[in-house]
């Protein structure tokens, strides 16, 4: 599962510097902000290594040459809150991080039962750059 993870990584991150080439080329900020979609996907693969069991919500919005990224994720209910507000400020602290033109990220933990996990195309791609 790690190997698939580590290439769905390569190969969304591949994706985001072949379209943002294309898009500086064309000088498309429509084509920029489809870029960063692939490079917010390759982050979805970390949260398998980080708690995280799913991710219920994810939106970014395009303002101006600004991303605003809006994060629903699930993690294990019965962590402490303690754990799982920290899960949260190092996805929001490692994303503002690794992405400058993100203004501002908001994440948002929900629990679910032990045992349980999000099924969710987004959730191995975006976990996996929180990591990188």
């Amino acid at each position: 599962m790690k190997v698939w993870a580590v290439v769905s990584i390569g190969l969304k991150e591949w994706m985001f510097c072949y379209t943002r080439a294309v898009a500086k080329r064309i000088n498309s900020s429509a084509l920029i902000a489809y870029a960063w979609c692939h490079r917010l996907d390759a982050l979805a693969s970390v949260g398998t290594f980080v708690g995280i069991r799913g991710i219920d919500v994810l939106h970014t919005r395009l303002f101006g040459t600004s991303i605003y990224v809006e994060i629903e994720i699930s993690a294990d209910g019965d962590m402490i809150l303690w754990e799982g507000h920290e899960i949260s400020r190092q996805m929001h602290d490692r994303i503002e991080e690794k992405f400058s033109l993100v203004k501002r990220c908001m994440v948002h933990v929900n629990p679910i039962e032990k045992g349980q996990v999000r099924n969710n195309e987004n959730f191995a791609v975006f976990t996996s750059i929180l990591l990188l």
